[in-house]
Parts: structure tokens; C-alpha cells; sequence
């Protein structure tokens, strides 16, 4: 309730379910999953073989988390280096402050290299999709990977259109897998270009044989 309260005192109309002529759509949230989000693309649809589609993190991602882990490089390399050149260099806890500073900006930005290039499969020809980089061939119990589903169990795909969290509140869009018991899967969140990032769930929703509930139109 909250949240359709905080759409509407935005402009944005709860969606309507019934639009879709679907009894799953009824049963299905349409709150959007969150978590975190950036303010631009931060993936792209490739068909890395045939019958196989990634989301691969573009170059613009990868540049934003690279700057985060150069800064803090950076800043490391340029203190220590001018200390021991210099005379007596020592070390003292005036120092920690720097450390640790240039410490979490390297942390976050290989952090977010890393948690960002994470796998986002479609994989046709075994009729699975999972997010992570424990495929599902790797490991015994399928049901340990958190984000994983069998194509065979979506019914239809879901476009959302919502806000980034944080004081400079922009549009994000989410994507989400419908199961065919109205259960979701999240797919990614961006607030790149809503074009594009609908023209990459038609196509999907065209090779899964199913609709794309397209709630941000």
C-alpha cells in the first residue's frame, strides 16, 4: 500500500492488472522487487551462441567501477610513494585515515566490477535461466542458486517502471520473470533507455513463446 501511496504522489498510476486479460497477471505483484539500481545502462542483451542470450555489464559499467578502483589505487600508490622517498618515513595512525579511504574506493570498485558482471543466462537449448556465476550444471541442488528457473515454468515477462533509491531520484526500469504461479524472478534493474531496454524483453518474450507485460507504457 505504501508503495502504490508513493507512485501515485509521484504521477505514476498503479498498474492494472486486468489490462492483460491474464488470471496469473491478477495474482502477480506488481510492486516492483528493487534493490540497487544505477542511473544508466548497465547491461545489454547479446546472444553470445545460438540458442543462448546474456545480459553482458557495457563498457560504461565497467568504466564506472574502474574510475572507483583507480581513485583508490591512486590515492594508495601517491601517499606511500611520496613516504618513502621521503627521509624517516615511518609508520603512524595519522595514516590510517588515508589508508582506509583509498581502501574502500578500491573495495567498491572491484566489489561492483565483480557483483556487476555476474552471468544473466537464457539458455535455450537446457531451457534454463539463472543469474550468478554458479551455472546450474555446477552444483547438485539447483535449488541453492537463488535466481533460477526453468523456461518451461515462465508464463509471461515483466516491465516496470519505478525510482532509484538515494537524494537525486531518477527513473529505473526493472525487468522480471512471471512463473506460472505468479511467483517473480528479478532479471536486472537500470535506468538506461526504456526503448532499449524493451525492445531486449520483446525479444525475449518472442524466443520464450510468452507475453511482456509492459506496465511503463
Amino acid at each position: 500500500m505504501q508503495a502504490a501511496a508513493e507512485r501515485v504522489l509521484q504521477g505514476d498510476a498503479p498498474p492494472d492488472p486486468s489490462r492483460y486479460g491474464d488470471p496469473v497477471a491478477e495474482q502477480t505483484d506488481w510492486t516492483p522487487i528493487g534493490g540497487n539500481s544505477a542511473n544508466f545502462r548497465t547491461h545489454r542483451l547479446r546472444e553470445v551462441e545460438q540458442g543462448r542470450l546474456e545480459f553482458r555489464t557495457t563498457l560504461g559499467a565497467k568504466l564506472f567501477w574502474m574510475i572507483f578502483a583507480a581513485i583508490g589505487l591512486g590515492l594508495l600508490a601517491v601517499f606511500y610513494g611520496n613516504g618513502l622517498q621521503a627521509e624517516g618515513f615511518e609508520w603512524n595512525p595519522d595514516m590510517l585515515g588515508v589508508t582506509a579511504f583509498g581502501l574502500v574506493f578500491a573495495a567498491v570498485g572491484f566489489g561492483g566490477l565483480y557483483f556487476s558482471s555476474a552471468p544473466i543466462v537464457f539458455d535455450l537449448r537446457r531451457g534454463l535461466f539463472w543469474k550468478g556465476r554458479k551455472a546450474p550444471g555446477r552444483v547438485a541442488d539447483r535449488r541453492r542458486i537463488k535466481h533460477f528457473a526453468e523456461l518451461n515454468d515462465v508464463h509471461a515477462l515483466q516491465l516496470l517502471r519505478t525510482w532509484s533509491t538515494g537524494k537525486n531520484r531518477r527513473r529505473v526500469y526493472e525487468l522480471n520473470l512471471v512463473l506460472k504461479d505468479a511467483e517473480r524472478l528479478p532479471v536486472l534493474r537500470h535506468g538506461g533507455s526504456l526503448a532499449g531496454l524493451r525492445a531486449e524483453a520483446e525479444q525475449i518474450a518472442r524466443l520464450l513463446d510468452c507475453p511482456l507485460w509492459d506496465a511503463t507504457r
